[in-house]
This record gives structure tokens, C-alpha cells and sequence, in this order.
């Protein structure tokens, strides 16, 4: 903690880095992300074709559940840790 970290870097953290990866989001959703969501591919043709096998397509879609569980999980714990603060404060009588 002996280090001051440059003000310039809060400004990059809150306010660069997020818009530079929402515009990366945004170009792969134009180029492949779509087709990706789809599970789509291009074959040799150019045209669309299935990326997966029938019989995976399930357990893509229970990967992809998965990953959504675990965001929700984690946010609802953010939104806990947020509402009844860190135990310290809970033990002192600061928080109800």
C-alpha cells in the first residue's frame, strides 16, 4: 500500500475498459456471434450448416444453462453481500 496507484488508471477502469469490451461484444455478435447462439457454420459452400451433432445438442444447451445458473448465483450473492455488508458490521449491530 506504500504505492499510489495514478488517477488515470480509476478513469480507464470505470470508464475504458468496459466500453472497449462492449464494442468486442458487439463485433463478434455482427461477425460469428450470432451464428455461434444458432450453433450454426459455414461449410465450404458458404452455406449454413448445423455446428453440433444432434445427439450433443442437449448437453450444449445444459453447458449454456449452467453458465447462466452461475452468473445468477453470482449476482444474487453480490446483491446479498451488498444489502447485509461485510460480517464485521452485521456483529457490531450496524446493519440489521
Amino acid at each position: 500500500a506504500d504505492l499510489r496507484i495514478p488517477r488515470c488508471f480509476y478513469w480507464i477502469t470505470k470508464y475504458v475498459t468496459p466500453v472497449l469490451l462492449g464494442a468486442i461484444l458487439c463485433f463478434w455478435l455482427a461477425t460469428d456471434g450470432w451464428k455461434t447462439i444458432l450453433m450454426l457454420r459455414a461449410d465450404e459452400t458458404g452455406s449454413l450448416v448445423p455446428l453440433y451433432a444432434p445427439s450433443q445438442v442437449p448437453w450444449v444447451w445444459i453447458t449454456r444453462l449452467f453458465g447462466l445458473g452461475l452468473i445468477a448465483a453470482a449476482l444474487l450473492l453480490v446483491r446479498y453481500a451488498w444489502r447485509h455488508g461485510p460480517p464485521s458490521r452485521r456483529q457490531q449491530g450496524g446493519l440489521p
